[in-house]
Order: structure tokens, then sequence, then C-alpha cells
């Protein structure tokens, strides 16, 4: 009988990032419909954002640093040839959210002018809103510095407003501050992969200054 070849480890080393997001300017993150634009909500009617989005906005920001950062998005967040290092969850709103609808006029750009009938409403999340998703990284040891020191550059980018999330970004939309804590597994000893199999390892909170 043939001895079967042992399995190799997809990732011997992990992290798993608990971010807690409060808005401190309106959200946006639907699409319209009709004249009214809309935001984004699970089967129960509550707000959330993506984890797609939270994805796409850290993954664009960071291959914007170009260079070395620009080569390390390649191998965190994947391509059509291989999967990434990085797993982003929905983020969840607590029940401080509310769906708020403020009028707007849109803007003929060769005039500087309000369009004829031009009126609409926007949808969003109210200012102060609260929400929160984990970020899992799973890699190989000694990977974990240069993956957590890029992550967490990323994060503070969102704390500090060069990232903002969701539309009308522009007119001052998506603006979040972080709070950010990491636990990381080294899955190559018992304790650390039944912690991670649990999810309740205690983790330090991770400065953004």
């Amino acid at each position: 009988m043939a001895q079967e070849k042992p399995v190799k480890a997809t990732f011997d080393y992990a992290a798993r990032y608990e971010v807690t997001a409060t808005y401190k300017s309106p959200l946006r993150t639907g699409g319209a419909n009709g004249n009214v634009d809309e935001v984004l909500c699970d089967q129960n009617g509550m707000a959330l954002v993506q984890g797609s989005s939270l994805t796409g906005a850290v993954r664009g920001w960071m291959e914007g640093q170009g260079g070395a950062r620009k080569a390390l998005a390649a191998t965190l967040f994947g391509s059509q040839e291989r999967g990434g290092q990085l797993a982003f969850t929905n983020g969840v709103f607590e029940d401080n959210a509310q769906v708020q609808i403020r009028p707007r006029l849109a803007i003929d750009g060769e005039k500087g002018t309000a369009r004829d009938k031009a009126k609409f409403d926007v949808a969003h999340v109210n200012v102060g809103a609260v929400f929160s998703f984990c970020v899992f990284w799973m890699g190989m040891h000694g990977q974990q510095q240069p993956a957590c020191d890029a992550l967490e550059d990323a994060f503070a980018a969102l704390h500090w407003g060069d990232i903002r999330l969701g539309g009308q970004k522009s007119n001052g939309f998506g603006r979040v501050e972080l709070e950010v804590c990491r636990a990381e597994y080294d899955m190559r000893g018992p304790n650390d992969r039944k912690a991670w199999g649990r999810e309740d390892k205690a983790g330090e909170a991770v400065s953004l200054a």
C-alpha cells in the first residue's frame, strides 16, 4: 500500500485584527433607485459595509504607494492566478446607526449652476455610527512583519482620513476613526492552533499614530 504524502500547510502563522470604526462624516454605501440614493443593508435591514468594499479601499491605497508596497499588495490580496493572504469580514453596525436623507442638487459642469430638474436625495448613514469588522492575515512564519506593517499603515491611513469609504468621498463623506486590536498566532504550536479555532486569544491595541 502506497504511503500518503503529508499535506503541506497553506500557512503556519496568522494575525487577527478586530477593528471598530466610528464615522466622523456621513457614509453612502449603495447605488441609486430612481432619484434616491440607497444605503446598503443586510437581510435584517441593518446598514452594512461590505468586506469587498473594505478590501478594495485598502488594496487601492496600498497599490498607490508604489514600489515594494505595490508588489506586496499583489501577495496580500492575490490575483486571478493565486489566492491572497488577507480576508476581510463585512462591517456590522451597532444599533446607533441611522439612515438619513439629505437633498442635493446636480450641478452643470459648464455653467456652474444647478441643472434643470436636478434635485435628488442622498441616503447615508449618520455621523457617529459605529461598525466593527475583522481582518485575517494568513501566511508563513517570517512573512508576518512586512505584511502586518503594511496593513497597519493602511489602518492608520483610514484613521487619519487618507482613505475614505463609500461614495461621495469628494463631498466629504466616508471619514472614519479606528480602534484596532491585533492577536497573533504561531500555528506551529498547539495552544495557538486551538486559540485560532476559537478566536478567543486576547489581542493588543495597535497604535495608529
